[in-house]
């Protein structure tokens, strides 16, 4: 009878983990499917002309606000963005963007130039608004949609708020298909800013026609920090043409110090491969630097200013000094 008893729990037991092991297959099976499509709708929508379209219509970008606390009696206020934001500024999806402050008021502009605020940032439950801009006079859908692979090549790079001027660094396509890294400016307000060029470089270097056969603008630095009431930096990466972070007639693998004024720049170091990492210590008249170096080589750079001279500027080393190996490289470029 005990026997006779088991075996049906048994054979219960093997109908029940028959029944779960269906189940559970055919769930994966649905959600597999499912995202497979969602693949392929994020593989055929153009999130550059979503993105766009979002700021042409000009409407709020909405957000979900969460607050964690943290210790030492702080907190941490996270927004999520659920529309304006689509395209990214490395793959062409999520989207991506930057960061500033001003009078109090949290600014964010993404990768392809919708520009908003969010208005006093005690406040909560509010959305940010859009400020009209011009920014896609300077780089627009037609620069958007030149990708290299399945990255997004070209796009802001920026934002940096100073003495109530908004300034904004992006790839900017000087010539046909020939790219380098320029900044515009405008009066900051909270309702139409109009962009004007600072400063574009002469120099640019062809995504296909170059020296060294190879190019990437993900190597294309574009940070931006105050310096004083009249300068800015801005960092240059090398597009891949390694060649010239050590060539001192070339702005591209430099950090260098742009004049708000009258757009005069000065080279302030040199060497880097894509910086994109810059702090001004004021008191210390020191800038901490950092850049994406290749396999095993990022570096952090001190740039000691009280040292500068015009005749032996600092020079950090790429192509000829790295930690790191070089990308798509060969023994005659390591030659060269």
């Amino acid at each position: 009878m005990l026997k006779k008893q088991n075996i049906k729990i048994l054979i219960l037991l093997m109908s029940i983990i028959t029944i779960i092991s269906y189940l559970t297959y055919n769930y994966i099976s649905k959600k597999k499917q499912e995202i497979s499509q969602l693949k392929q709708v994020l593989k055929l929508a153009d999130f550059s002309v979503m993105e766009l379209e979002k700021k042409r219509d000009g409407g709020d970008i909405t957000t979900e606000e969460n607050i964690e606390k943290l210790s030492i009696n702080k907190t941490l206020k996270k927004y999520k963005l659920n529309s304006g934001f689509y395209a990214g500024m490395h793959l062409d999806f999520p989207g991506s963007g930057y960061i500033d402050f001003y009078k109090n008021n949290i600014i964010i502009i993404s990768a392809r130039g919708v520009l908003a605020f969010k208005k006093n940032i005690q406040d909560t439950g509010e959305n940010f608004k859009q400020i009209k801009n011009n920014i896609n006079e300077f780089i627009g859908i037609n620069q958007f949609k030149k990708k290299g692979l399945e990255f997004s090549w070209f796009s802001l790079k920026d934002i940096l708020i100073f003495n109530n001027k908004i300034f904004i660094s992006y790839t900017e396509e000087i010539k046909e298909d020939c790219w380098n890294t320029s900044v515009v400016y405008g009066d900051m307000n909270f309702k139409d800013i109009e962009f004007e060029k600072l400063y574009s470089p002469t120099e640019c270097i062809h995504s296909t026609k170059n020296i060294e056969g190879i190019f990437n603008a993900h190597q294309s630095g574009g940070r931006l920090n105050s310096f004083d009431d009249n300068h800015i930096l801005l960092s240059i990466g090398d597009y891949r043409s390694r060649y010239l972070a050590q060539d001192i007639k070339s702005v591209n693998g430099k950090i260098i110090k742009i004049n708000i004024n009258n757009s005069n720049y000065e080279i302030i170091s040199m060497g880097h491969r894509n910086p994109q990492g810059l702090f001004f210590d004021k008191k210390n008249n020191i800038i901490l630097e950092t850049e994406h170096g290749p396999k095993g080589g990022d570096e952090i750079n001190l740039i000691k200013l009280d040292e500068l001279n015009n005749d032996d500027i600092p020079n950090y080393g790429w192509p000829i000094s790295s930690a790191g190996e070089h990308y798509h490289t060969d023994e005659e470029r390591y030659k060269k």
